[in-house]
C-alpha cells in the first residue's frame, strides 16, 4: 500500500514515518518530512480518511494571522472566529477566494499579481470534489482524496505547486 511513499522518500531524501509502514498502518498516518529548496515540506496520508495533504511551511511565518480559502462554509467559520473577509478589489479573485484577516492592509500588500496567479493555480487543483486548500501566515496546504494506493509521482506531485505559493508570498513580504 505504501510503495509510492517508500519510493518518494528515496527520491526526495525526506524522512518516512513510520520508517517501514505496513498493514498495521493502513488506518493510521504515514508521513514524509524534509526540505525542498530550503523550505520545510510535509506530506501526510491519513489512510482511514483517504486524505493526502501536501504542506509547505513559511519560516519565519508572516507577521499577521490570515487564512485564504475557497469561498464556502470554512470562510463563514473564519468570520465567526473574528477574521473578516478582505477584498482585494479584483472582482473574479474576490468571488473565488475568502481571505480572512485582522490586518487587511497587509493582505492587500501580500496579494500581488504573482501571488494571485499562484493562488488561482492552487484553487484549480483544490476545487474538485474532495480536494481542499488553505493558505495561512505559516503554511500552504493542498489536500486530496485518495481511495487507492498512491504512486511515487502522485505522492510528490503537489510539492511544486505549494512551494510556488510559499515563494510568491515570501517575495511579496520583502
Amino acid at each position: 500500500m505504501f510503495e509510492g511513499f517508500r519510493a518518494a522518500a528515496i527520491r526526495t531524501g525526506f524522512e518516512l514515518s513510520p520508517a517501514d509502514p505496513g498493514v498495521a498502518d493502513i488506518y493510521s498516518m504515514v508521513s514524509l518530512t524534509g526540505k525542498e529548496d530550503g523550505v520545510w515540506v510535509r506530506l501526510e496520508r491519513l489512510a482511514a480518511m483517504h486524505t493526502f495533504t501536501t504542506t509547505a511551511f513559511l519560516r519565519p511565518a508572516l507577521p499577521s494571522t490570515f487564512a485564504i480559502e475557497s469561498e464556502g462554509i470554512t470562510g463563514a467559520l473564519a468570520h465567526l472566529a473574528g477574521l473578516h473577509d478582505v477584498e482585494i478589489g479584483e472582482p473574479t479573485f474576490d468571488k473565488t477566494f475568502r481571505i480572512a484577516s485582522k490586518d487587511p492592509d497587509l493582505i492587500r500588500r501580500l496579494v500581488t499579481p504573482d501571488v494571485m496567479t499562484r493562488l488561482y493555480a492552487l484553487h484549480n487543483e483544490g476545487a474538485p470534489f474532495g480536494n481542499t486548500y488553505r493558505v495561512t501566515e505559516a503554511a500552504v496546504s493542498l489536500s486530496r482524496m485518495y481511495m487507492w494506493p498512491m504512486s511515487e509521482d502522485e505522492v510528490v506531485m503537489d510539492i511544486p505547486l505549494v512551494l510556488s505559493v510559499v515563494r510568491a508570498l515570501q517575495a511579496a513580504a520583502r
